[in-house]
C-alpha cells in the first residue's frame, strides 16, 4: 500500500492483490478484470472517491460486494485533473500488468482489464463531455442527439484514433474533450454499471409521468377547502385555475369548473398515491416544496422503483390514447432494458 501524491489516500498494486486471492478463484484463461470507480459524499464538505476491481472470470460472484477488491482510495471530488494526479502510479501499474500479465509459478496468465462505473465517472477518465452535451456525448459512438431519431448507424470511437489525434496537437473528434486517463482500455471494454444506469433512467422516466398529469396542480390544492376532500361538489371547490382531477387530467382538460360533467372528482394526487400503496409503497406521498409552487413526491428506493416500472397501472392516470407517447412508452421500453438487468445479474 502506497500513499497517494498529495497524502490524502492511498492506492496498491493490482498483481500484489491477486496473488493473495487467486488461489480462491478457479479459474482458466485469461484474467478478466473489472476496473470500477465512484464518487460518494461523506460529510457537507467532505467527499471521498474509491477505485476498486472484481474478476468477471468468477461469474455471479463478481457483483458481489465481498469480492470486490480496493485499489485506490483519497479524499476528494470526481475532477479529471484529480484523478490525473491521484491516479498516475495506479494507471501506470494497470497499464503494466495488461502488458506482462501475473506469474504464478511457471506459469505466466494475461490479463485483460474492463472499465466501468456510472456515466459521469466514465466519461471524466475517458476525457469526454458530459452526457447532457448535445454532440459526441456518447461513449461508444460519435453521435449527435438531434440525429438519434432517424439515424441508425453511427461512427464506433476508436481509441488509437484518439491518441493519434491528441498526440499530433490537436484533436477535432466530436466529444472528446481531453486525453483519456485510462488509455490502455479500448471503448470497446467500457462498461456502463447496469445499476446506477438503471436508478437514473428509472428515476427519469417516473418523475416525466408524474410531471406531466400533475404540471396543473397548484399547490392550494393542500389547503382548505381541497385537502380534505374525496370528492368535489361545492362551487368553490370547482373554480380552481387549473384541473387537478383524475378525469380531468386524463382527458386532457385545461381545467376543472362549475359546468364540468366529469363523474369522477378525485384528485390526481390521491389517484396516485392510492396506486402505490397498492404497489406496497405507503410512505409515497405528495407534499409542497420549499417554495409554495412546488410541488414535490417522495423519491423511491431501488426495489420501489421496480415494483413501479413493472406493476404501476398507467391506465388510471393516462387516458387510453396516451399508451403510445412518451414518457408513457417509455415505461415499456425500459421492461427490455430490465430483462437484460436481470441477466447480468444472473
Amino acid at each position: 500500500m502506497a500513499p497517494t501524491k498529495d497524502g490524502l489516500g492511498y492506492w496498491r498494486r493490482l498483481r500484489s492483490i491477486l496473488l493473495l486471492i487467486f488461489p480462491a478463484y478457479n479459474v482458466s484463461g485469461p484474467l478478466k478484470i473489472k476496473v470500477s470507480g465512484d464518487g460518494r459524499r461523506c460529510g457537507r464538505k467532505r467527499s471521498q472517491v474509491m477505485i476498486t476491481f472484481s474478476i468477471l472470470n468468477a461469474g455471479s460472484l463478481s457483483v458481489s460486494p465481498d469480492h470486490h477488491y480496493t485499489l485506490a482510495l483519497w479524499e476528494g471530488h470526481e475532477d479529471y485533473d484529480a484523478f490525473k494526479e491521484q491516479l498516475g502510479d495506479l494507471l501506470q501499474d494497470l497499464r503494466d500488468a495488461q502488458n506482462t500479465g501475473i506469474s504464478l509459478g511457471d506459469v505466466n496468465i494475461p490479463i485483460v482489464l474492463y472499465l466501468s462505473g456510472d456515466w459521469k465517472f466514465i466519461a471524466i477518465v475517458m476525457g469526454l463531455k458530459s452526457a447532457s452535451a448535445q454532440e459526441g456525448f456518447c461513449i461508444w459512438c460519435i453521435a449527435r442527439k438531434s440525429d438519434l431519431a432517424g439515424k441508425e448507424v453511427f461512427t464506433l470511437r476508436s481509441l488509437a484514433e484518439v491518441l493519434r489525434a491528441f498526440s499530433s496537437g490537436r484533436c477535432t473528434i466530436p466529444g472528446q474533450e481531453r486525453p483519456p486517463l485510462f488509455d490502455f482500455i479500448p471503448f470497446d471494454r467500457v462498461i456502463i454499471d447496469p445499476l446506477h444506469a438503471f436508478l437514473r433512467i428509472s428515476e427519469k422516466l417516473i418523475d416525466l409521468a408524474f410531471e406531466e398529469v400533475t404540471f396543473s396542480v397548484h399547490i392550494s390544492f393542500f389547503s382548505p377547502p381541497f385537502s380534505n376532500l374525496t370528492h368535489v361538489d361545492d362551487k368553490q371547490a370547482l373554480e380552481i385555475k387549473s384541473a387537478v382531477c383524475a378525469s380531468c387530467v386524463k382527458g386532457r382538460r385545461r381545467s376543472c369548473h362549475t359546468t364540468c360533467d366529469c363523474c369522477c372528482h378525485t384528485p390526481i394526487t390521491d389517484i396516485i398515491e392510492a396506486e402505490m400503496h397498492r404497489l406496497g409503497i405507503r410512505h409515497f406521498e405528495f407534499f409542497e416544496g420549499k417554495k409554495k409552487s412546488d410541488l414535490c413526491w417522495t423519491s423511491l428506493q431501488g426495489d420501489e422503483k421496480m415494483a413501479v416500472l413493472k406493476n404501476f397501472d398507467l391506465t388510471k392516470i393516462f387516458a387510453s390514447n396516451r399508451a403510445q407517447v412518451s414518457p408513457v412508452v417509455a415505461f415499456t421500453h425500459l421492461k427490455m432494458f430490465l430483462n437484460a438487468y436481470y441477466s447480468y445479474f444472473s
